[in-house]
């Protein structure tokens, strides 16, 4: 991702900046902002604006490589549209957008997290005052500067050092502005800007509120405002049209009937993505040099989907969490975002948590690198040991990695049931019409169940 995009993510409040982001429901998105936006200055303290007070709100939309800015009309009230942060010292508040008050637009490809610690490629963006005073067009006053590493941290700031020297004026009007790490294919909100002071440290530096002291506004908040999690972990529907797309296959009509016996087996998975997500199972999914926030991507719940459609299929049942949870101590779901071979991160994989998992059981993982050959869209344990012996893997195992090595059966790459089990057979399945999805989907289990075996 390049952070100039994160632009069109990045709002005008009042003299401050501010943050769009989707929640966990379609009919409202927030702007997240530094509290003192809404706030005006009395006797030495900042007090809210009054209830119907008009707020000056931007936003920027790239349309054919031409940016554009847009008014998000907003009156403030305390309570419907407007969240502070109940503690006084804290300097956060959600806006609240209904939908119906604004045109409907996609909020995407920003995930929050705690994780605040500052590597290369995390900045702060907003609209500084020194480019607000000298372009009089509101779109050119965007900027994002890298930050370079922590400094100072208490229970509700964390002091963070910019890379190069800024001043005040510089600095001013970023408040409420994004501290964003640039992902492969996303952005990840790590913070929001409070100010440029000296509270915690030197100049140069600035305060930056955790995602944490938001998440404590919708806490409190829980009748009116929802979690800061992407809509689509509301339910699989929408990441449905993105799982067995079958892109490999030959005949469209097949694909068409496949999609039809797909969507009935997806009737059947009663689970949602945040049932997951607040388990205490969602830690065993993922390879164990994940991230836990790879879990909010979008990317992550395509694979898993994909997982459960499978399942849904062996066990030829209606899917809720307890099968689920049970079907994990024969059957392993794993996520990793490496674009690397399945055989090189055989070490992540052996290290990751698989407590509960019974003996002779199988791991599918989930990898964006596809081995071309079926061979090595799976691994057996003999293959397994093969490989970490020729690579001098096992003499530096921990304990539970050769403990892990042993219990495995075989690892299966997630798109071998695509490939191999499906897209293989085309032939066989391609005789069944949209009358005959239950046939269809009898075959092909019979068809993953022998694949199994092998």
């Amino acid at each position: 991702m390049d952070i100039a995009k994160f632009k069109s993510l990045s709002v005008i409040v009042n003299n401050g900046s501010g943050i769009l982001f989707q929640p966990l429901t379609n009919n409202f998105f927030y702007i997240l902002t530094a509290k003192h936006n809404l706030q005006q200055k009395e006797s030495e303290v900042y007090v809210d604006l009054p209830d119907n007070t008009s707020v000056e709100i931007v936003r920027f939309v790239l349309t054919a490589g031409v940016w554009s800015d847009q008014v998000i009309p907003f009156k403030l009230e305390k309570g419907i549209n407007y969240f502070p942060h109940k503690n006084l010292k804290v300097d956060a508040a959600i806006l609240k957008v209904a939908h119906d008050m604004y045109e409907r637009f996609d909020v995407k490809d920003i995930y929050v997290s705690d994780d605040t610690v500052i590597n290369s490629n995390v900045y702060l963006c907003g609209f500084p005052n020194d480019k607000r005073q000298v372009n009089k067009d509101v779109q050119s006053q965007y900027a994002s500067y890298k930050l370079s590493h922590n400094s100072n941290e208490t229970a509700l700031l964390r002091s963070i050092k910019l890379s190069e020297i800024q001043r005040q004026d510089t600095i001013e009007g970023m408040s409420g502005g994004g501290i964003v790490r640039i992902q492969d294919n996303y952005f990840e909100l790590i913070g929001v800007q409070s100010s440029m002071t000296r509270t915690l440290s030197d100049q140069n530096e600035i305060d930056v509120l955790p995602i944490s002291l938001f998440d404590e506004i919708v806490d409190d908040n829980p009748d009116v405002l929802s979690y800061l999690l992407p809509v689509y972990m509301l339910n699989f529907d929408s990441t449905f049209k993105e799982v067995l797309t079958l892109k490999d296959a030959n005949y469209k009509n097949f694909i068409g009937v496949m999609r039809m016996a797909l969507a009935k087996k997806l009737s059947r998975v009663n689970l949602k993505p945040l049932e997951i997500v607040q388990s205490e199972i969602a830690k065993l999914l993922l390879v164990s040099n994940e991230s836990k926030h790879v879990s909010n991507s979008k990317e992550f719940w395509i694979c898993y989907l994909e997982y459960l459609l499978i399942l849904s299929i062996i066990l030829d049942k209606d899917i809720n969490f307890e099968d689920f949870k049970n079907s994990m101590t024969t059957k392993r779901f794993l996520y990793s975002s490496s674009d690397a071979p399945l055989s090189q991160i055989i070490p992540e994989i052996l290290n990751s948590d698989f407590d509960g998992m019974e003996q002779n059981s199988s791991v599918i993982v989930s990898l964006r690198h596809l081995p071309g050959i079926p061979s090595r869209r799976r691994v057996s344990n003999g293959v397994l040991n093969d490989i970490c012996n020729t690579n001098n893997l096992i003499s530096h195992f921990q304990i539970n990695q050769a403990e892990n090595l042993s219990m495995i059966k075989e690892i299966i790459h997630i798109k071998a049931f695509e490939m191999d089990c499906i897209i293989a057979h085309e032939e066989t399945l391609s005789k069944y019409t949209i009358y005959q999805l239950n046939e269809l989907i009898a075959n092909l289990k019979n068809i993953i169940d022998d694949f199994l075996k092998d």
